[in-house]
Formats: structure tokens, C-alpha cells, sequence
């Protein structure tokens, strides 16, 4: 599965877009501010891309990940990943 976030697009939120997998469940978005998966929190559980995480602070740049759940709910092992960001305002 692919992963794509938006780099400082927009002022409001990071879009985060991802290829859907047949036999899935649903979809969990996490996010790190470092490139490890261990250290990622989960954001929200989604059913559709993309997914607009509104919480990202301004200027900060993180890393999300997307996970399949499979079809009892639960969800499968970290995968591919993307940097996003959501624009600072101007000084």
C-alpha cells in the first residue's frame, strides 16, 4: 500500500491519502516527528482516503503511517510510510 502526505499545502491540516487494499477491515493513521514507527501515535481510525489531520501542528514535519486492519478488526504490522506537513503561518 502507498502512502502520501502533504508537504505545507495547506494552513488547516495535513492530508494524508493512501491505495486501498482489498480485504481489508478499515485503516488506522498514525504519526511520528521521527522516522520510527515505535514512537508513533495513533490519530484516527478511517475507512476512506484521504484523511485530513486537522491536530498537526504548524510547521512541524511528521511522518505518517498507514494501517491495514484485517477482517476481524485488528490491525496488521507498520508498511510504507510518507513525510507531511501543514504550512506555517508567516512570521
Amino acid at each position: 500500500m502507498s502512502v502520501i502526505a502533504a508537504d505545507g499545502v495547506s494552513c488547516v491540516s495535513v492530508g494524508v491519502l493512501w491505495s486501498s487494499v482489498q480485504g481489508n477491515s478499515g485503516y488506522q493513521v498514525w504519526r511520528s516527528e521521527d522516522d520510527s514507527p515505535a514512537n508513533a501515535i495513533f490519530i484516527d481510525d478511517d475507512n476512506s482516503s484521504p484523511y485530513f489531520d486537522a491536530s498537526a501542528a504548524p510547521g512541524v514535519v511528521y511522518r505518517y503511517w498507514v494501517r491495514t486492519k484485517n477482517a476481524c478488526g485488528a490491525p496488521r504490522p507498520f508498511g510504507a510510510s510518507d513525510l507531511g506537513s501543514r504550512k506555517a503561518a508567516p512570521a
